[in-house]
């Protein structure tokens, strides 16, 4: 999968692109509850780096609930994706603990949510449209300008 929705993470933000990759990659195949484990993580991985960015590196040891929490108390995340973070991390430990229903609906919402997260990410922290724009095309321009 050399192009994927979360391509244009891939110069700026690698690890977290890896990890996004694989996860949509296990949603294409069929592996449900594996893309919600890979989104999980991805979006994990982000809530650490905005922690870092945010001079609030103190918050990584706090677990990811924490981090979120206080980052969305302190405005440095917006209520929307505040929301979209705690419903991938909380269906991600259900699934870790073997309970949940329509894993496919889910893992697509899951997709979903941690595409806008990612949007909201790279133009906040990678202020560079031009990049993304030229890295994903017309699809990603408009999902730019929506947010």
């Amino acid at each position: 999968m050399d192009q994927h929705c979360f391509s244009f993470l891939e110069s700026s933000f690698s690890v977290i692109n890896d990890e996004a990759m694989a996860g949509e990659k296990h949603l294409v195949n069929g592996n449900y509850i594996d893309s919600i484990f890979r989104m999980g993580k991805a979006a994990e991985f982000i809530t650490v780096s905005i922690s870092e960015f945010e001079g609030m590196d103190w918050l990584i040891t706090k677990g990811q609930k924490k981090m979120l929490e206080q980052l969305a108390y302190k405005g440095k995340i917006p209520n929307d994706i505040f929301k979209k973070f705690e419903f991938i991390r909380n269906l991600r430990n259900r699934v870790a603990h073997g309970y949940i229903k329509n894993k496919e609906d889910q893992a697509y919402t899951v997709h979903k949510d941690f595409f806008d997260i990612a949007v909201f990410f790279y133009r906040k922290y990678k202020d560079n449209e031009k990049k993304s724009k030229k890295a994903y095309g017309d699809w990603m321009n408009m999902k730019l300008k929506m947010n």
